[in-house]
């Protein structure tokens, strides 16, 4: 008989701990949704919207455009830099989107590359929505794969956050070519991760 009491007790200790885990998970997982739902506007608004080209017509619609930070103007480029379709296909010279479509496209987008930059800084769910969207313009830019294997990405998962702006600083050139947009870039990117 004290053995059943034991293993009741047991049972009803365990039940408690996994709801009050559950509800836990429920609060981190919405907690880390309204931190990227919060960089993902930043991000577009302080950093793509201003700093990737846009090819806009006078029209509102915006038309494909030969990348100028590459030698070959290659990948063609559309709105906010973008290089592909919602589809996955790539976007060629002479297309002309509406603004409703780039605007999905760019949004479909972005979810992969917070996805990504989570998945590398995961730290950065637990931080100030502006690291995330930093990172995340950053990472729009130059690829996960760069992130990955970056300085950068050391520290910010050591939380040596004060270095971030420097070594972001350190990502300013395409073809060996300092670049003055990039540069721009790079600083408001790092002013805006230290900014809480």
């Amino acid at each position: 008989m004290l053995l059943r009491g034991l293993i009741d007790k047991l049972l009803l200790y365990k039940e408690h701990h996994i709801e009050s885990d559950k509800q836990e998970y429920k609060e981190d997982f919405n907690t880390a949704r309204g931190v990227t739902e919060q960089a993902k506007t930043i991000c577009i608004e302080k950093l793509l919207i201003p700093f990737e080209g846009d090819g806009e017509m006078e029209n509102g619609k915006f038309l494909a455009y030969k990348d100028p930070a590459s030698i070959d103007g290659l990948p063609i480029t559309i709105a906010w830099g973008l290089t592909y379709h919602a589809d996955g296909t790539p976007v060629k010279i002479g297309e002309v989107w509406e603004y409703e479509y780039a605007v999905k496209v760019k949004s479909l987008v972005l979810d992969k590359f917070i996805k990504g930059v989570i998945e590398l800084c995961p730290e950065l769910v637990n931080e100030h929505p502006n690291k995330l969207a930093a990172i995340t313009s950053f990472a729009y830019n130059v690829g996960l794969g760069n992130l990955s294997k970056s300085t950068l990405r050391r520290k910010i998962n050591v939380k040596d956050y004060s270095a971030i702006p420097q070594e972001l600083l350190k990502w300013n050139r395409a073809s060996s070519k300092v670049m003055s947009g990039l540069t721009r870039r790079r600083k408001a990117e790092g002013e805006l991760f230290s900014r809480v």
